[in-house]
């Protein structure tokens, strides 16, 4: 299982900056407390935000730190986040620009000027995640714009999204038929 549980987090997608937000809610779960318990009986287990509930994780794994703004100076949100692996193993430093509008990678703002999701993360960390992993199937239970499937798909890994939010779901859709078409598979 890799994926980004909705937790409680002070961070307001809908709150007045310096460009306008273009969220006019969060996300469902947002404001609640996480509990891993449930899933913690999967083989693997990847579980991002998880200084945010930590004290609700077995001992042992390992953690990945993803620095969102490496060389430069933290913008409203947190530099960076923290990333549980139920796989014992060395800590591990992933520094990939994620910062509002400033985002490295195929995702910057030229390609994508507006996030698919609140929550979205950038394709190259969960392919990386998604490469730690040996499961013969990779479950994201809250896929949001279903980044973590998009990985799989490139890396040529089955997986399995789920998404309670109808219009996530089907942005989520949206964007894995468009991973279909850009690998060429099923033509």
């Amino acid at each position: 299982m890799v994926t980004d549980p909705p937790y409680r987090t002070s961070y307001d997608y809908t709150k007045p900056r310096r460009r306008p937000a273009q969220w006019d809610r969060n996300f469902v779960g947002a404001d609640q407390p996480f509990d891993p318990t449930p899933w913690l009986g999967f083989p693997e287990v990847i579980l991002f935000g998880a200084n945010h509930y930590w004290d609700r994780l077995p001992q042992g794994g390992s953690w990945c730190c993803w620095d969102k703004t490496p060389g430069r100076k933290p913008a409203d949100f947190a530099s960076c986040e923290w990333i549980w692996l139920s796989r014992a193993g060395p800590p591990h430093y992933f520094p990939h620009l994620w910062c509002g509008g400033m985002r490295e990678g195929e995702e910057n703002y030229s390609r994508l000027p507006h996030k698919l999701h609140p929550a979205q993360k950038p394709l190259v960390l969960l392919t990386f995640l998604v490469e730690q992993t040996a499961a013969p199937v990779v479950l994201d239970p809250y896929m949001g714009s279903g980044t973590t499937l998009a990985a799989c798909m490139r890396l040529g890994r089955p997986c399995i999204g789920i998404e309670l939010d109808p219009a996530y779901f089907a942005v989520a859709c949206a964007r894995l038929q468009q991973e279909v078409e850009a690998l060429g598979l099923f033509a």
